[in-house]
């Protein structure tokens, strides 16, 4: 009886040696390509934050109208940013040491050399003031106003021998409202997989000075989002060891082949 389970073994170990192989190959394989394709996405995202960073800030041509302005975003891990960067995250004073997963700066000026202005002087018994008041209509949900009073006095003396008033000015008062309407977003060029970060605005007289997009890859909050998108059920190439359905029954022994797989998202790893 022991030679006849001896044999067995022996021709059950012949057959299944070369299946065991081929599986632990096909899995060393599958996982080389892995490392393989990690290590090519991670010198990509490198190159294209060089590219961001010696990139700067240009005009885009609007069909509406606007000013258009668009510039290389980064793609960046937390332990990447620079003491600028994080300083510009310090500014946003999340609690709890919160991290963004996304962060955008707009610098803008504004210039406007073609103002006219009308002045009136209001006289008053003791002090007179000149006043002014700008607000232009501007387009969209965009607002400007700028007014102020002048206060002066009138003061009678003699100067060279002549009579003459001089003006006192006091100090003016001065009011100014703003509202810009301003878009900023982040794209995708569909051709070189480069990351853009786009403003808009309606506001005449407004240039971008500088644009700076984050796109911080190790954001917990999109760890999170990445896991919740995970599918339990897949169908794909399965390699083990399990029960094998044949016509004399259940067998135990090695399996290869393609079929619909289960796993729950408890048992899932990694990013």
């Amino acid at each position: 009886m022991i030679n006849i389970l001896s044999k067995i073994s022996g021709v059950m170990n012949s057959k299944v040696t070369p299946i065991v192989a081929v599986a632990v190959l096909a899995l060393l394989l599958f996982r080389q390509c892995g490392i393989s394709q990690d290590a090519k996405r991670e010198a990509q995202r490198n190159m294209k934050n060089l590219l961001a960073e010696q990139d700067s800030v240009r005009s885009v041509e609007s069909k509406l109208g606007n000013v258009l302005a668009e510039k290389s975003a980064f793609q960046l891990k937390y332990n990447e940013l620079s003491e600028e960067q994080e300083s510009l995250i310090k500014q946003l004073e999340l609690a709890n040491n919160k991290k963004p997963g996304v962060v955008i700066e707009t610098q803008v000026i504004y210039r406007d050399t073609s103002i006219i202005v009308p002045v009136e002087n209001e006289i008053g018994k003791d002090t007179s003031y000149l006043a002014f008041k700008y607000n232009p209509n501007l387009p969209g949900t965009n607002r400007l106003l700028v007014s102020g009073r002048l206060p002066y006095t009138m003061v009678d003396t003699t100067l060279d021998g002549m009579d003459v008033s001089i003006i006192n000015p006091g100090s003016v008062n001065m009011t100014i409202e703003q509202k810009i309407d301003l878009v900023t977003g982040l794209y995708r060029d569909p051709k070189t997989d480069r990351l853009f970060v786009r403003a808009s605005t309606s506001f005449p007289g407004i240039s971008f000075n500088d644009i700076q997009a984050l796109d911080m890859v190790d954001d917990p909050g999109t760890r999170k989002a990445l896991r919740g998108a995970r599918k339990p059920f897949g169908i794909g190439l399965n390699v083990g060891y399990g029960m094998v359905l044949t016509t004399d029954g259940y067998q135990a022994g090695p399996i290869i082949g393609i079929g619909l797989s289960y796993s729950p998202k408890i048992l899932q790893f990694g990013k």
